[in-house]
């Protein structure tokens, strides 16, 4: 259970969260304009500090100063963004320590029981008091095991709806396609995340990144049936 915990946690910490490489382009007058993805129209908004014409439910992140790809919110427990490359992980990570906290309050509270079990002083009271720190370990598990439950609710609840943590507190409404329900709960937890937009093994060149079309991005999937900007590569 501990190596799954600082697994998760470890993959959601380095993983790329799905960082739109920056572009090389003059800013364009009108940074506000509606696209038609899937059927739907979608605002989508140029970014001044990445140059970028962000792709449906990418937006910028403060504190990473980066785009990035369903952008959820920055943790600062993992210290990175939470997106579209890191959110697996994220929500396995909310059950392994989910599992962990419960595996402790039924490891104490079996331990303290048989302790008090077979003491021989006169009141159950006297007998829990002795091992204070049973009890610390218990009440602990406790709380913590209500926060994280009521976070791994909500971040199925959001998963089930379509939503983003960003979307959600913000009122928008920028998914491309229609809420799945537990399919898309099953999809977005068993299936392989999405692969990096950057290639660290490509040498760098004097011009850096280009940024072109695709109807079969890895990352974007459908969403890239678009005109350009929305489909981002690393320049050959």
């Amino acid at each position: 259970m501990t190596l799954a915990m600082l697994y998760t946690h470890w993959k959601t910490a380095f993983r790329d969260p799905g960082i739109i490489p920056r572009g090389r382009g003059e800013i364009p007058e009108e940074r506000v304009r509606e696209e038609l993805v899937n059927g739907r129209v979608v605002v989508t908004t140029f970014c001044r500090t990445c140059t970028i014409w962000r792709p449906p439910r990418a937006h910028h992140c403060r504190t990473c100063d980066n785009c990035v790809m369903e952008f959820d919110h920055h943790c600062p427990w993992v210290g990175n963004c939470v997106g579209l490359g890191n959110y697996r992980w994220f929500n396995l990570f909310l059950w392994f320590v989910t599992m962990g906290c419960m595996y402790m309050i039924i490891i104490c509270g079996v331990d303290l029981g048989f302790k008090v079990s077979i003491s021989t002083s006169k009141t159950w009271a006297q007998d829990v008091i002795q091992y204070p720190y049973h009890l610390a370990l218990i009440l602990y598990s406790f709380i913590a095991t209500l926060s994280v439950v009521s976070l791994c609710i909500y971040h199925c609840q959001l998963i089930c709806s379509g939503k983003t943590t960003y979307e959600m507190i913000k009122k928008l409404d920028e998914s491309t396609e229609a809420p799945s329900g537990c399919n898309r709960l099953h999809e977005t937890i068993f299936s392989p995340p999405p692969p990096s937009l950057f290639d660290l093994r490509r040498e760098a060149t004097s011009d850096g990144f280009e940024i072109e079309s695709s109807e079969n991005d890895p990352l974007l999937g459908n969403s890239c049936a678009r005109p350009p900007p929305f489909c981002i590569h690393l320049k050959n």
